[in-house]
């Protein structure tokens, strides 16, 4: 006789999650999804299958075999190839994938490798390495390729040079095996994907929206687990999903290197920004493999709920206002004709009205600080201008550290107490010529034109410390806050997008490396 456990089981909507490779802490998240019951409780029963020799996620993805699978950032050539394949969320902010030196071997630059021993293998896995090399002048034709089942006797021996691998895991192992390593990262040469992204098609979304969305939340639910108990999960992972045999102290190492790529204390758990596909895809363009006209926003997922009515007015309301009063205005005019002195009475309240709208527009009210609107305006100006006359320009985006936990410690005003804080120290510090705004949030940015590294890093030192040594009062609590910073200067080629996104790579490297110090970014 069946049990009622049986019978809630038979009622579960069931759905395969295909992994990427083999059974570890890299999929630590769905396997704690399943095991506490996240996904049952949405209605769903997942299978998660380990990658299997000579298949390819995607592929089965797209071809039927399953409901979900994790894929590279490399997924975006199969949508340009018009497969209705859709990011979901990218779980590591940045991809695991390196190449691997013997330190002893001399190695000290990727040119170093040239006509030397290398394992690398090749297809969409391996684009970000692919073109790390390329951006340091090598082809794959001036290595000598060595077999991917090369034996790894042969990188600790010497006799091949380099080998690509994952940041979370081979390099335990050598170290382990006393190999001093020297490690090549692409997005130390501008090469920066995402990695593990969690995929599914267009048509599973359009014909289960509910499906795909309780699946996603699930699964990210289990991450947060994940992350925040790794010594439970290891514990699980050892018990019901070691098909590997990997060592507790493995998976520990493998744990706090996810841990450093997923970047849970800076960003929400599969976070994805379409200015970042946006780069990915510039870098596939520029090496071929992708064409212009790649439309984004069909490859990213948008749950339904994005674009209700209500976000659309969160997101137009004050564009929207001002129509408003633009069109009242233009109705008085055209009815009171007759009441010449009143029309113009109205008229002129009508555009002080209007250039406070303008204002309110670009200013931020909390801070009294340009918004990020009047920020990216002038910014641009300053960029154009700095390229026209090859003059130098940088940048500098500042985060509050830790202010979640200001406004739980201290209450919401006192946050704010805290922003206001920081744009005085802001006005105090910056300099005639240098432009500064609230980006949003907890967020600032300084441009300086006619500013080199040393002094923007100056000026970005100045502010860390005089914010450092500067008390916040808020009623009767007292308590003192932090910065870290992210600099860096125009180069050649740059736009406003990509100077503003390195600087925003140099703060995340600034808050990975301990918060409350400055980062500059070549």
């Amino acid at each position: 006789m069946n049990t009622l456990a049986d019978a809630a089981n038979k009622s579960l909507r069931e759905v395969t999650l295909q992994l990427k490779w083999l059974h570890q802490f890299q999929f630590s998240g769905y396997y704690m999804a399943i095991e506490n019951g996240y996904y049952r409780d949405v209605g769903l029963k997942v299978n998660v299958i380990e990658r299997t020799p000579n298949s390819v996620p995607v592929e089965q993805l797209l071809s039927g075999q399953v409901e979900f699978a994790v894929a590279d950032a490399g997924t975006l050539l199969y949508r340009a190839a018009g497969m209705p394949v859709v990011a979901l969320a990218a779980i590591f902010q940045h991809s695991p994938s390196i190449l691997l030196t013997n330190t002893d071997m001399g190695i000290q630059s990727l040119n170093d490798l040239k006509g030397k021993a290398v394992r690398l293998s090749t297809g969409f896995n391996n684009i970000e390495l692919e073109t790390m090399l390329n951006n340091a002048g090598i082809t794959l034709d001036e290595l000598l390729r060595v077999p991917i089942d090369d034996p790894t006797d042969n990188f600790i021996s010497g006799k091949t040079k380099a080998l690509n691998a994952y940041s979370t895991n081979e390099p335990f192992f050598f170290q382990q095996q006393g190999v001093a390593l020297t490690v090549f990262r692409p997005r130390d040469y501008g090469v920066d994907f995402y990695g593990d992204i969690l995929t599914t098609t267009e048509n599973l979304i359009s014909n289960e929206p509910e499906l795909v969305q309780n699946f996603l939340d699930a699964s990210l639910k289990g991450w947060a687990y994940a992350i925040e108990h790794q010594e439970e999960t290891i514990e699980m992972i050892l018990t019901k999903y070691n098909s590997q045999h990997k060592t507790r102290d493995h998976l520990n190492f493998e744990a706090q290197e996810s841990i450093k790529l997923i970047m849970p204390d800076i960003v929400p758990v599969g976070y994805m920004h379409e200015k970042r596909w946006q780069h990915i895809a510039d870098i596939l363009t520029n090496r071929g493999d992708l064409k212009d006209g790649l439309e984004l926003s069909e490859f990213i997922y948008q749950p339904e709920s994005s674009t209700t009515i209500w976000a659309l007015l969160q997101t137009y309301g004050r564009q929207i206002t001002i129509i408003f009063c633009a069109v009242a205005a233009i109705f008085l005019v055209a009815h009171i004709f007759n009441l010449r002195a009143q029309v113009q009475l109205h008229t002129k309240d009508l555009q002080n009205a209007n250039l406070k709208l303008q204002n309110e527009a670009r200013t931020d009210s909390l801070t009294g600080l340009p918004n990020r609107r009047h920020y990216m305006e002038v910014f641009s100006r300053d960029v154009e201008q700095a390229r026209r006359i090859k003059g130098v320009l940088s940048v500098i985006i500042a985060d509050i550290d830790h202010f979640k936990q200001v406004n739980d410690s201290y209450g919401h005003a006192a946050g704010d107490e805290a922003l206001r804080r920081v744009a005085q120290v802001l006005r105090n510090n910056t300099r005639k010529g240098d432009f500064f705004a609230r980006l949003g949030g907890e967020e600032f940015v300084i441009s300086c034109p006619n500013t080199d590294k040393p002094e923007a890093m100056q000026l970005a030192e100045r502010l860390r410390l005089d914010l450092e040594n500067t008390e916040v009062i808020f009623n009767d609590q007292t308590f003192s806050i932090t910065i870290s910073l992210g600099i860096t200067s125009l180069q050649d080629n740059d736009d406003e997008e990509r100077l503003l996104h390195r600087a925003d790579l140099a703060l995340y490297e600034a808050k990975l490396e301990g918060r409350n110090r400055s980062v500059y970014r070549v």
